[in-house]
Order: structure tokens, then C-alpha cells, then sequence
């Protein structure tokens, strides 16, 4: 099954409404095909600075973990949509996705700010209680929460088409897999740490990352991180990354830099290798690219 069609429509819905889609899969929907899990990691976390922030705290990493459940708790008692806000203050619209009577995932829309003066003891709670930067903090959140709840109403029926394709891309997979739905398991969780890996080398690609670094992160060992991510990927960590800093290598040649410019800009050290590492991915030397 081709996925392209839902990425394009929540990129396009994310670019015009100004709203942020994060899908919470309940059931490892997305473990079900790993091309659905490629088209969808962009909407499967909170991934701005300050969410990203938060969560590099363990306890608040758990701390969100545990809200996912209970969102998932709440919605099998009560399958509407409702509004509320995260321990972290960032307040989010849920919508259920129900297939058959059951819930399988939930679109969360946001991100809507909290009062000012529950922001601020909110942020000065986090800040002291779990040793974080306030004044990031705060910088972060005004960049994140930037909507109001009543900025959604335009787009109600969008949302619902979204509800109804991935409800659909569900009864296709069980139909094929013939899975059941049972609810959240603990290995559903790799999803999610995955997905956090993926942001944090999209941020970081340009620096020097360790295996070490990612697992501080994820909170989570280093051989399971290694293993799961080659797993999904298919992919080694080092491979990754290289694809990365050579697809962001093109651009910046694309703007006007020198190859070995754009090689150090990306972090190569090397400029020849470099060449080698992108004839190796594209099948073309920096400078055939540039002719084309």
C-alpha cells in the first residue's frame, strides 16, 4: 500500500492550518507495515524544541509515555473527542480513531497554550523540581504553543477525512495480518523511541553523534537502540546518518556552496570522503550532480 497520498494531505493540513498533528498509536497500527511507519514518523511525537526539551528528562519521558495510556484509558470509556492539557502545560484537542467499537489511535491537535499564570508556575515547577532551564523553557513554549482552540474550527471536516483513512488503512492490515486489536503492550513503545531518534539525528545530523548520546536521550540501552533501529530501518546508525547529511549536502549545493563547503557544512571532515560516500548513495559524484 502506497502511503504518499496520507503524508502529502497531513503536510498540507499542518502547512495551512497552522495546527500540529501527532497520531497516538494505541495498538501498533504502525508496527503493522513498516511504510506506513516511514510515512507517519513525522506526526507520531511531539517533537518541538520545548516537547523535545521535556522529554530528555527520564521522568518526564515516562511522564508522557503514561499520558498516551491514559488518553487511551479515557477514550475506551468514553470514545469522543475532548480537550486538555499535558503535565508539561501544552493543551491538545484528541479525537478518537475507533474501528469496529474499538479504539486504535487518537489524532491530537495542538498545540494550544495554557494562562500566563499557570504557564509560569507551571514552567518554574518543571524547571526546579526536575533541574531544567527555565528561561529555555519558557523561549521554548512561546514557539510551540502558538494557537488558540478556536483556530481548529475550519478544519473539523479535514480532520475527520484523516480519521477515516487511517481507520480504513487499519481494516486493510488486520484484514491481511489478521491481527486483532489488544490494546497497548509494552513493546509498542519502540515506535516511539524510534521516532525520537529520527528527530534528534534530523536536528543533529551536522554534529558528532554517538550511539551513546541517542540512547541518553531515548533513555534506553544501547544495544536495544541499535538493534531496533537497524530492525526498522534496515539500516545502520552510521549509514543513516550519512543519508542525511548528504541529502542536506545537495541543498546547500543547490544554494550556491562549493562541494567542499556544503561536505564540512553537513560534517564530513573529509571532502574526498565525502565524494565517496555520496557516489556511493546516489550513484554520481557531487560534481555530476551539479551538472545535471
Amino acid at each position: 500500500m502506497d502511503y504518499a497520498g496520507l503524508t502529502g494531505y497531513l503536510d498540507r493540513f499542518q502547512k495551512e492550518s497552522g495546527l500540529e498533528v501527532v497520531i497516538k498509536d494505541f495498538i501498533g497500527l504502525f508496527e503493522m507495515d513498516a511504510r506506513l511507519f516511514e510515512a507517519v514518523r513525522n506526526f507520531y511525537i511531539h517533537k518541538s524544541p520545548y516537547c523535545m526539551t521535556v522529554k530528555g528528562n527520564p521522568k518526564l519521558w515516562d511522564y508522557c509515555l503514561l499520558e498516551k495510556k491514559m488518553i487511551y484509558r479515557r477514550l475506551m470509556r468514553e470514545p469522543v473527542p475532548f480537550f486538555g492539557y499535558c503535565f508539561a502545560g501544552v493543551g491538545e484537542y484528541v479525537l478518537p480513531v475507533r474501528h469496529e467499537g474499538t479504539v486504535i489511535a487518537a489524532l491530537a491537535i495542538g498545540c494550544f497554550r495554557i494562562e500566563p499564570e499557570l504557564l509560569e508556575r507551571k514552567l518554574h515547577h518543571l524547571a526546579e523540581k526536575y533541574e531544567l532551564d527555565e528561561n529555555a523553557l519558557s523561549k521554548g513554549y512561546e514557539s510551540n504553543a502558538r494557537v488558540r482552540i478556536e483556530d481548529m474550527e475550519p478544519y473539523r471536516e479535514q480532520l475527520e477525512i484523516i480519521v477515516e483513512y487511517l481507520c480504513l488503512v487499519y481494516a486493510a492490515l488486520s484484514r491481511k495480518e489478521k491481527t486483532g486489536t489488544a490494546g497497548i503492550e509494552p513493546g509498542m513503545n519502540r515506535s516511539y523511541t524510534l521516532s525520537h531518534v529520527m528527530e534528534y539525528l534530523r536536528v543533529h545530523h551536522a554534529e558528532e553523534v554517538t550511539l551513546e548520546d541517542l540512547s541518553a536521550f531515548c533513555h534506553c540501552s544501547k544495544s536495544y537502540l541499535s538493534h531496533q533501529f537497524r530492525l526498522y530501518t534496515q539500516m545502520t546508525m552510521k549509514a543513516y546518518i550519512n543519508q542525511l547529511r548528504v541529502n542536506s549536502a545537495k541543498e546547500l549545493m543547490r544554494s550556491g556552496k562549493s562541494i567542499t563547503e556544503a561536505a564540512f557544512s553537513v560534517g564530513f571532515k573529509d571532502s574526498n570522503y565525502f565524494s565517496k560516500v555520496f557516489r556511493d548513495l546516489e550513484h554520481k559524484t557531487p560534481t555530476e550532480y551539479l551538472r545535471e
